[in-house]
């Protein structure tokens, strides 16, 4: 399974979100301050990733492919 059909999953399961890769989950507000921090848990969990200050931007955090390729990079794969 991708990290984006992950995500994809736990946006479903989680929050009842039906998303795609391109979807603007904050402007949509499908997730919002404490959805991030929840979302951020998750990632760190399922992906044994660290986040600092700087990541939690919604360049960063502002769609599934956004957050995929945020987690590709903390993990050293890109």
């Amino acid at each position: 399974m991708t990290i984006e059909t992950q995500l994809i999953t736990y946006f479903k399961e989680t929050l009842d979100a039906d998303v795609s890769a391109g979807t603007p989950l904050i402007e949509q507000g499908i997730i919002d301050s404490m959805g991030v921090m929840e979302l951020i848990t998750f990632i760190q969990q399922t992906f044994d990733v660290e986040f600092d200050v700087d990541d939690m931007t919604v360049e960063k955090l502002g769609t599934v492919t956004a957050i995929s390729r945020l987690i590709t990079s903390k993990r050293g794969e890109a």
